[in-house]
């Protein structure tokens, strides 16, 4: 069996995904890295010439949720233990990839998440809002889930088994998959836990979480949990 595969996501990431893979590799020497380019308008630059490097490229965007079910399929059907996620943009500290998979080989627990200590916003309106939704996301993942959530449901830095991963790809991640991902792995019975990390600045790129994209997150994440609420109450 295969051990490890790092999906990295990339949306118009190119000019920074080959640092982040060359960095996972320096860390992990024994993982396999599939990219999952998600219809980027912008070209990739050159990646390493590695046999165990993959790219799949989708012809247009179909968002974070889909990626990840991507990953999941590929871990199964490519025979390996484990899964992690990192993103291109450089921001997840890949130093602390081996901290994670420590965490998860102690076997008493099946998805890690890397909890963000120092999530800087800036400073503003936008700063405060970003602030005070992640406080309210946390808070009705804790409720849907009786308290076994992470407290950083927007982290899309994790690892998980492969038992897991076979639970997770049969999730529905389209609305908010991060949280969906946790609050749905933790009513599916999968055993969460976190390790405290502290993000890096982004590379080459801002943060595209303006108003109309906040007030979409808002939506969806609403959207999920009317879902999960009304699932539950069938």
């Amino acid at each position: 069996m295969r051990d490890l595969l790092i999906f990295i996501p990339c949306f118009n990431d190119g000019a920074s995904v080959g640092e982040t893979i060359v960095k996972a590799l320096a860390v992990l020497p024994s993982a396999e890295i599939l990219v999952v380019d998600d219809g980027s308008d912008r070209p990739i630059a050159a990646l390493p010439d590695d046999a165990r490097i993959r790219i799949l490229r989708l012809p247009e965007n179909r968002g974070i949720g889909l990626c990840t079910l991507i990953a999941i399929d590929y871990v199964l059907a490519g025979g390996f233990r484990r899964l992690a996620r990192l993103d291109a943009d450089g921001q997840h500290p890949t130093e602390r990839l081996p901290d994670l998979l420590a965490r998860l080989d102690r076997g008493d627990c099946d998805l890690v998440v890397g909890e963000r200590i120092n999530r800087g916003d800036g400073h503003g309106a936008m700063a405060w809002a970003r602030g005070l939704a992640r406080a309210y996301f946390a808070c009705f993942a804790s409720f849907l889930t009786a308290g076994r959530a992470p407290q950083d449901v927007n982290s899309g830095f994790f690892a998980m088994t492969r038992e897991a991963a076979q639970v997770v790809g049969g999730f529905d991640l389209r609305h908010y998959p991060e949280p969906e991902l946790y609050v749905r792995a933790a009513r599916a019975g999968l055993r969460l836990a976190s390790v405290n990390i502290e993000q890096h600045d982004r590379r080459d790129s801002q943060s595209t979480l303006g108003l109309a994209r906040f007030v979409s997150m808002l939506y969806r994440f609403h959207v999920f949990v009317a879902d999960i609420l009304i699932a539950r109450g069938r």
